[in-house]
This record gives C-alpha cells, sequence and structure tokens, in this order.
C-alpha cells in the first residue's frame, strides 16, 4: 500500500491573528495629552506629534477611524478635528482641566460618522454630573459639528469614566462614579442611542469627600475586570477591584487593597493577568490569579508616575510630570521586574506629560486568542480540522494550495471539515 507523504503549512493562523490584532487596534492611533503633546503608532514605531491644541493638566482622549487616520480629540472643555480645528459648536463642554478623567471619545455603535464625548466634572464640582455630547464627524464640510451639546447623563459623578464592549460586542457600556455613596454606574450605548436607566451597582467604597472624588477607574481588556483608584478615608488610601459582568452591566467586589500611597494611575496588562498602580512614587504590580503585590519602582525612581495607558503596541505608557519622555512598561504581561519598566520612554520632541493620557474604550485592547488543531490520517489521504476562537468567529474560510501550484483552492467555509488529499507534495 503507498502512503501518501505531505505537509500542510497553516500560515494563515499568523496572519489572521496580526490582522485581526491591528485592526482592532487602529481606533488609538494617535494620542493628544498634557502640554500639547502627542504621539502616533504606525507600522514603523512611535512618532512624536507636535501639531495638538491640547494643554490640559488631567483627563483627555482621541479617536480614529479604522485605518489609523485621527478624527478627533477633546480635553473634556473643548473638541479638535482633523485639521486641529475646533469642531463647530465644539466648545464650551462640562469636563475640567482637574477631572481625571475629563473626556471619553466613544464611537456609535452603528454610525461612523456619530461620535459620544462622555465628560466627567472637577472633584468640587461634582453636581454638574456626567454629560454627553454628540457629534457628526461629516457635518460643516467634513470638519465635524456638534450636534448635542452638554446633555445630562448622571448627576453627582466623580472624576470617573471608562467604557467597555456589552457581550454582544455592539453596544458599549459607559461606567462611572456616584459623588456620596458607593454606587457605580453603567449606561448602554446602543444603535438608538444611549438608554437613559442605568444599571447600578452598590458596591465598594463610598465617596463621600473631594479628594476621594478623584482617580481613575478602568476596564481590563477582557472586560472581566474594574479598577477603581485614589480613595481616601481617614487618611488611609485605599484601591479596589471588581468583577463585572458585561451581559448584565453589574459589578461584584474582588477585593479592597488598603494602605498605598494616593493610588491614581491604573492599567491592566495585554492578557488581563496583571494589574498596575502607580501613584505617588511608586509603580505597583498586582497577580489577579493570586492577589500577590510587588513593587516595580519606589521611591525617587518612580517619581511623580500618574496616568498608565496601554497601546496598541502591546506596551503600557506612563505619564511623567512635567516630562519630555512617556515612561513605558515594556512587557506588562512579564512578572515583575520582567515587566521592564523605564522612564525613558518614547521622546515628546520638547511637548511635555502632565498627569493624564488619553482614554479609551478598553475593548479596543481585547486581542483575543485564535488556533487551529488537526487530525491527520495518511491512509484515507485526509487531514480533519478543528477551529477554536474566544471570540465568536461569524465566518471561516478554509483554503488549502499545493506548494508547487501556487494556486488556492477554497474547500470549506465551516468552522470543522475534513479534507481529502489527491496527490503527493507539500500542501
Amino acid at each position: 500500500m503507498l502512503y501518501m507523504r505531505f505537509k500542510v503549512y497553516l500560515i494563515f493562523i499568523l496572519i489572521f491573528t496580526y490582522f485581526f490584532s491591528l485592526r482592532a487596534q487602529k481606533e488609538t492611533s494617535n494620542w493628544y495629552f498634557g502640554k500639547n503633546a502627542g504621539i502616533r503608532f504606525d507600522d514603523s514605531g512611535i512618532v512624536a506629534l507636535t501639531d495638538g491644541k491640547i494643554n490640559i493638566w488631567e483627563g483627555c482622549s482621541s479617536i480614529s477611524d479604522k485605518n489609523g487616520n485621527l478624527l478627533l480629540y477633546s480635553d473634556g472643555l473643548s473638541v479638535w478635528n482633523k485639521y486641529h480645528k475646533l469642531v463647530k459648536n465644539g466648545y464650551g463642554l462640562l469636563g475640567s482641566i482637574t477631572s481625571t478623567q475629563s473626556a471619553l471619545i466613544i464611537n456609535h455603535p452603528d454610525n461612523d460618522s456619530i461620535y459620544y464625548i462622555i465628560t466627567t466634572p472637577a472633584s468640587y464640582e461634582y453636581g454638574i454630573g456626567m454629560r454627553y455630547n454628540i457629534i457628526n464627524i461629516n457635518g460643516n464640510n467634513d470638519s465635524g459639528e456638534l450636534l448635542l451639546k452638554n446633555a445630562i447623563l448622571h448627576s453627582n459623578s466623580a472624576e470617573k469614566v471608562n467604557a467597555i464592549n456589552h457581550q454582544n460586542n455592539t453596544d458599549i457600556w459607559i461606567t462611572g462614579h456616584e459623588f456620596g455613596t458607593n454606587i457605580l454606574y453603567s449606561y448602554l450605548l446602543t444603535k438608538s442611542g444611549v438608554i437613559k436607566c442605568p444599571i447600578l451597582s452598590n458596591q465598594g467604597f463610598q465617596i463621600v469627600d473631594n479628594s476621594s472624588n478623584q482617580g481613575n477607574i478602568k476596564f481590563s481588556p477582557d472586560g472581566q475586570y474594574l479598577i477603581n483608584t485614589y480613595l481616601l478615608d481617614n487618611s488611609s488610601d485605599y484601591f479596589e477591584l471588581f468583577k463585572f459582568n458585561n451581559r448584565t452591566g453589574m459589578f461584584t467586589q474582588l477585593r479592597l487593597f488598603p494602605d498605598y500611597p494616593l493610588p491614581y494611575g491604573a492599567e491592566f496588562s495585554p492578557n488581563s493577568k496583571y494589574l498596575y498602580i502607580a501613584g505617588y512614587n511608586d509603580l505597583l504590580q498586582i497577580d489577579l490569579t493570586t492577589y500577590s503585590l510587588k513593587t516595580i519602582v519606589h521611591s525617587s525612581q518612580g517619581k511623580f508616575i500618574n496616568a498608565l495607558q496601554i497601546s496598541k503596541d502591546g506596551r503600557i505608557y506612563c505619564a511623567l510630570l512635567d516630562s519630555t519622555n512617556l515612561g513605558v512598561i515594556n512587557f506588562p504581561d512579564s512578572d515583575g521586574i520582567k515587566c521592564n519598566f523605564t522612564k525613558k520612554g518614547p521622546n515628546l520632541k520638547g511637548r511635555k506629560c502632565q498627569y493624564g493620557l488619553p482614554n479609551f474604550n478598553q475593548s479596543y485592547y481585547y486581542t483575543p486568542s485564535i488556533n487551529y488543531s488537526y487530525e491527520m490520517e495518511c491512509i484515507g489521504n485526509s487531514i480533519k480540522f478543528w477551529g477554536y476562537d474566544t471570540f465568536s468567529a461569524s465566518v471561516h474560510q478554509w483554503e488549502v494550495r499545493k506548494e508547487a501550484s501556487g494556486n488556492w483552492q477554497s474547500v470549506s467555509s465551516s468552522k470543522n471539515f475534513s479534507y481529502s488529499f489527491t496527490d503527493t507534495g507539500r500542501y
């Protein structure tokens, strides 16, 4: 009996994974922050930008299109377009130069022309509340136009706002913290607009004064966790971790971490296994499987580390007060000092960081795994393939090519299939 010898190259696995990753994150390609500072992530690396109009102490947000082209950026007070001009009516928003997360720009789930800008007030102006604004980027002859300004979303708001996709991967949860209570609230943005009835979770720390009204909230890229920082009570400092149900919008407190000096910046590693906290002079790493804490830098080594933000290159960047460089955690999925923090990250060409970095929908940084397995039966000249993914792919396309021929043959659009080889060779 003749046994066929062949070799199957699963090159498409790497191509698909890389393509998915880049496509999913190009909306975060352009950052504007601090004192007219900015950076752009492109295929050649990081490019410093000096054309930004933002001059802000803390919160800000930027958004690009699916190809990585700048669309909008905001400090929570004004909105600039891709030409670095104010959009029509794009001023007088009710964020603040001293709000930790003053602005968050979110794309409408069903319309690439419509964007929402969520704003939060300074801690001492909590009564202004969380507001939302609607922009048509194609309005005013492609220069953008603010269609709705300063509509109330939630009264008595802390300086905290972040977003993550709903489990259906279409709708978007917008989450903040109420002042005067321990309530975390989540509003759902759908193709019909914002559902004005929020999901309320009475969990965790109660914000009762202006100091504890500050700090970040941040979702993990996989949507499983939320971190809340800068919680002060009787001269003790806290940060707290929650489990999030991205189907119901509910939070459950997992752990309160006390006695950490002025926790401010927060970010999760790309694989959502590690949590990083920056505050005062320290940078801390928490392993979310064991809740063990490790100090990455301490005292003057980490002086003035503030906001932390994951990026499309898989690193976490750190705002260093009055520095012309960003700090960077080069390998945030690595344990302890192997994460490789340095204060000598990207140079900003003379422009300076302050406390804040851009705020994004954290789902842009979720890059789920994808894999394929196969079982070979040489006698029957057939091979069985199984597809596996963690993001409910709706289409699977399988093609086979014999190496010498150069022609691809479409063989199946099913997730799992069997294929019979009609000839020997390398495939």
